[in-house]
C-alpha cells in the first residue's frame, strides 16, 4: 500500500513538472519574442509568435502574448477586439503589480484611442499614465521611446509644434539609450518633422543628414518626405538644389504628396504656373490640415494669377474652413486634456481647477497668431469676393502704377498711412506670394516699412529713393531697420 501511495506521489509531482516545465518554454518563447522585437528582429519575434501554440496559454502567458503580438503587428489588425485583449492584460497587469508591462498596455491604447476614435484628449491621458509607469522602477527606455513618438504624433495634430521639438529630443535620448537602431532612426525622423513644423530652419540640414543615414531603417514614405523637406531649404536661394532634392523623393515614393505640394511651389516662384496649378490638383487629397493649407494657399494663388477670381474665392473658404478646423480642434484638446490632466479628487479641487485655466489660458496665448492668421485670410477672401463681383480694378490702381513708374512728381512723400494701407492691400491683390513672404520672414513691418520692403523685390535703390521720396542715408537707415525685424529661429 505504501509504494502504491509513493507511486502516486511520483506521478503527480512528474505531472506537475511536466506542466511546469510546459508553460516555461511558452513563457521563454514570449520573452524571446519580446527581445527580438525592442532589438529591431520584428520579422523573427513575428515568426516566432505565429510559430506558438495559442490554444492552451495560462494567463500569465495570454497577457504577455496580446501586448507583444499587438507591438509587432499593430494596432490595425486587431480593431474588432483590441479593446477586449488591452482589457485583458490591464487586469492580469495590475492584479500582479507589473508597471512595466502595464506601461505597454496604456501605449498601446493610446494607438488604439487615435485610430479608431479617433480622440487626441484620452491618447495624451493613457500616454502620461504609461510614461509614469515606464519610469516607476528602473527606466524603459524603449517604451518610454515609443511614448515620446507618440506624443510628437498627437502635438503634430493639435499643433504643438515646440512641443514636438522637446519630444524629439527625449525620444531621441531613449532611444539611443535602448539600444534600438529603428527607435533611433525614428527619433531621427521625428527631429526633422519637428524641426520643420516648429520653423527652426537653421538646424535642419545636420538632422536631415543624421535621418538619412538612418534611411535603411525607415519606410520609403518617411525618406521621401526627408528628401521633400531637404528641397524645401532651397526654394528661395537654390532652385536647382530644391528640384533635385523633390526629384529623389519622386524615385524613392512617385506620387508623394509633400514632394508634390513643395515642387508646386518652387513652380509658382519660377513662374511657371500652369505646372503648378496642375500639381496642386493632383495632390488635393492630402490630408495632414497644415500642408494642405500650404496646397491650398498655393492652388489660390495660381488661380489668382490666372485671373480666375471665382475658383481663388472658393479655395480661399476652403483654407478659412481648414484653419477654423485647427483652431477649434486645439482649444477641444488643450480643455479637455488639462480636465484628463488634474483628475479632480475633493481635497484638491480648488488646485485642479487652477490648472485648468492656466492650460486654457496658455491655450489662447498659443493660438492668437493663428487666429490673427485666420481673419486675414478671411478678409483676403472677401476683397477677392469683390472683386470677382464688381470686375473693377482697384480705385487708386493708376495712381499706384504712375508712382512705381517715377510718372508721379509728387512721389510717395504726401501719401498718409490710409494711402499707404491702400498701396499695400493693391499690391498684396496682384502678388499675393510677395506680401505672404514678408509677412512670414519678418516680425510686423509699419506700413512705411512694409511699403520699403516691396519696392526692394522690384526695384533698385536708386528707383526706390525716387519712388518714396528719401534720402540715400535714409535708404539705408531703412535696411537696418528692417534687418532688425527679421524673425530669427531658435
Amino acid at each position: 500500500m505504501r509504494n502504491l501511495f509513493e507511486a502516486a506521489l511520483i506521478i503527480v509531482f512528474c505531472s506537475v513538472a511536466a506542466c511546469s516545465e510546459q508553460k516555461t518554454d511558452v513563457f521563454k518563447q514570449l520573452v524571446t519574442a519580446d527581445s527580438l522585437s525592442r532589438h529591431d528582429q520584428y520579422d523573427s519575434a513575428k515568426t516566432l509568435l505565429a510559430s506558438m501554440d495559442t490554444t492552451k496559454l495560462t494567463t500569465e502567458e495570454k497577457a504577455l502574448f496580446y501586448i507583444l503580438t499587438i507591438r509587432i503587428n499593430g494596432t490595425s489588425l486587431y480593431e474588432s477586439k483590441l479593446d477586449t485583449m488591452l482589457k485583458f492584460s490591464e487586469r492580469y497587469y495590475i492584479s500582479t503589480n507589473d508597471s512595466t508591462h502595464l506601461a505597454e498596455v496604456y501605449i498601446h491604447k493610446c494607438d488604439g484611442c487615435y485610430f479608431y476614435k479617433p480622440d487626441h484628449d484620452s491618447s495624451a491621458y493613457f500616454l502620461e499614465k504609461g510614461k509614469k509607469l515606464a519610469n516607476q522602477k528602473a527606466p524603459d527606455h524603449f517604451l518610454l521611446s515609443l511614448i515620446y513618438w507618440y506624443q510628437i504624433y498627437i502635438h503634430a495634430l493639435t499643433g504643438d509644434y515646440q512641443e514636438m521639438v522637446k519630444d524629439a529630443e527625449m525620444q531621441s535620448l531613449h532611444a539611443e539609450k535602448s539600444g534600438s537602431k529603428r527607435q533611433t532612426a525614428y527619433a531621427a525622423l521625428n527631429t526633422v518633422s519637428a524641426l520643420n513644423y516648429a520653423n527652426q530652419t537653421d538646424k535642419l540640414d545636420l538632422h536631415i543628414q543624421a535621418a538619412l543615414n538612418w534611411s535603411k531603417y525607415l519606410r520609403p514614405y518617411d525618406i521621401a518626405f526627408i528628401y521633400s523637406i531637404y528641397g524645401d531649404l532651397f526654394l528661395n536661394n537654390n532652385p536647382t538644389a530644391a528640384k533635385n532634392n523633390f526629384d529623389k523623393a519622386f524615385a524613392i515614393q512617385p506620387n508623394s504628396k509633400i514632394a508634390q505640394k513643395n515642387l508646386a511651389q518652387l513652380y509658382f516662384k519660377q513662374g511657371k504656373i500652369k505646372q503648378a496649378d496642375s500639381l496642386c490638383q493632383k495632390c488635393l487629397d492630402i490630408n495632414w490640415s497644415e500642408e494642405k493649407i500650404d496646397l491650398l494657399t498655393i492652388y489660390a494663388d495660381c488661380k489668382i494669377a490666372t485671373n480666375h477670381l471665382n475658383e481663388a474665392i472658393e479655395i480661399q473658404k476652403n483654407i478659412i474652413s481648414e484653419k477654423d478646423s485647427i483652431i477649434n480642434r486645439n482649444k477641444k484638446y488643450s480643455a479637455q486634456n488639462a480636465i484628463l490632466k488634474s483628475q479632480p479628487k475633493e481635497s484638491t479641487v480648488n488646485n485642479n481647477q487652477c490648472i485648468f485655466y492656466v492650460l486654457v489660458g496658455v491655450l489662447a496665448i498659443s493660438t492668437i497668431v493663428f487666429t490673427i492668421l485666420f481673419l486675414i485670410q478671411k478678409k483676403k477672401a472677401k476683397e477677392l469676393e469683390t472683386k470677382a463681383k464688381c470686375g473693377l480694378p482697384h480705385p487708386k490702381e493708376e495712381l499706384f502704377i504712375e508712382t512705381l513708374e517715377g510718372k508721379d512728381d509728387k512721389n510717395m512723400t504726401q501719401w498718409n498711412k490710409k494711402m499707404q494701407l491702400d498701396f499695400i492691400d493693391y499690391y498684396r491683390s496682384i502678388h499675393p506670394e510677395i506680401i505672404n513672404q514678408i509677412e512670414t520672414e519678418y516680425q510686423p513691418l509699419t506700413p512705411t516699412l512694409m511699403i520699403f520692403q516691396i519696392l526692394s523685390t522690384i526695384k533698385e535703390p536708386k528707383e526706390i529713393q525716387s519712388i518714396m521720396g528719401i534720402t540715400e542715408s535714409s535708404y539705408y537707415s531703412n535696411v537696418s531697420r528692417i534687418k532688425t525685424k527679421k524673425k530669427i529661429t531658435l
